[in-house]
């Protein structure tokens, strides 16, 4: 009996430090796919000449949106057909009526087909209905909201019923307000969030460079769900948004690694770097990123995210596709299509679809 009761202690205990084991005292680990498929990408359309630092590519009902910049007219905002035939291409960079000087942080209302630039350095909202922008082809008539603000957050994103905003402030006990801010346009109730998944020491400065540098931000359809990701950092975040915003999982893929160098504000990032994500795009069910899994010094850029990872909303791998091309935005229709903007190794930048 004596015995039965040391070993009933024992087990107790152990369940108890297991309880409370976090994902952050577990380690990170590369996920580990149940489904492995290889597939080869259909270029569509001609070579994007001059199309560089792209931020978003999204479908919407026939066509491809595009948004990045294009050094041959000085656009932004690119739509094309679904075979990759160009339809019109407009928003200059520039401080004039209808321009913006950064185009790094777009947001797009699916159900209304709504896409808003939030320009952080020429400080202005600019939102373009693209129903309008494609029946009329004409900028002026389909601008629906310009004006210009101060202050404006890393990065937001909107659907019908809400903004969230992601601070991407440092967190050394400085009150720099909440990380992630909710606005529900149909209450006006506000809601915050406050937790980071990396613990800050002494290298806090280091580590949250690398967390927040590139960093992806997407809501789901709906509105109901939020992903956050890394280029440089593999940690996965995911969210629920209703009556409180709430942590669903965060997954620890890859740690932070650099050289531990200052260059200019910036950080020197070391060959033993993990490439993790280089895109995300949400559904109602799953998340799709462009991954890549090995060594930034094993290859070279142009063979780097040449994959594609989904998961589930608590961040359970589901799936790898292994591709030709290396990805640098992707989405998904309704109807399960995956598009990308893809290079080859010799910089020639293309849409794609995959079979």
């Amino acid at each position: 009996m004596q015995h039965f009761s040391k070993v009933a202690i024992f087990i107790f205990i152990l369940l108890f430090l297991l309880s409370g084991c976090s994902q952050k005292d577990k380690g990170y680990a590369l996920p580990e796919f149940k489904k492995v498929e290889q597939a080869s990408f259909e270029i569509i359309g001609e070579e994007l000449l001059g199309v560089n630092a792209s931020t978003n590519l999204l479908p919407y009902k026939s066509y491809l949106i595009l948004v990045a910049y294009d050094a041959s007219n000085k656009n932004c905002l690119h739509i094309f057909d679904k075979n990759g035939k160009p339809v019109i291409s407009t928003v200059r960079i520039g401080r004039g009526p209808g321009e913006i000087l950064f185009p790094g942080n777009p947001s797009f209302d699916r159900e209304n087909g709504i896409l808003t630039f939030f320009d952080l350095i020429g400080k202005k909202t600019l939102a373009i209905d693209i129903n309008l922008l494609s029946e009329s082809g004409q900028l002026i008539d389909s601008i629906i909201e310009e004006y210009r603000e101060l202050s404006y957050p890393t990065l937001s994103r909107l659907t019908n019923k809400g903004r969230v905003d992601f601070n991407g402030v440092l967190p050394l006990g400085k009150d720099t307000g909440p990380r992630f801010v909710y606005v529900d346009y149909t209450t006006n109730d506000t809601l915050t969030f406050n937790d980071y998944p990396l613990k800050f020491g002494d290298d806090a400065w280091d580590k949250y460079y690398m967390y927040d540098t590139n960093t992806m931000m997407e809501l789901s359809p709906k509105g109901d769900k939020m992903a956050i990701c890394s280029q440089w950092c593999g940690i996965l975040e995911t969210f629920s948004i209703g009556s409180e915003f709430k942590l669903i999982s965060t997954s620890y893929f890859a740690e932070p690694k650099y050289s531990g160098q200052k260059n200019g504000g910036g950080m020197i990032i070391s060959d033993e770097a993990i490439l993790v994500f280089n895109d995300i795009y949400t559904t109602d069910k799953e998340l799709l990123c462009a991954y890549d899994g090995g060594q930034r010094g094993q290859s070279i850029p142009g063979n780097w995210y040449n994959k594609i990872a989904i998961f589930d909303w608590k961040g359970k791998p589901i799936k790898e596709i292994i591709t030709d091309k290396r990805i640098e935005q992707l989405c998904m229709t309704q109807e399960g299509q995956i598009f990308a903007l893809v290079n080859n190794a010799l910089g020639e930048c293309y849409l794609a679809k995959l079979p």
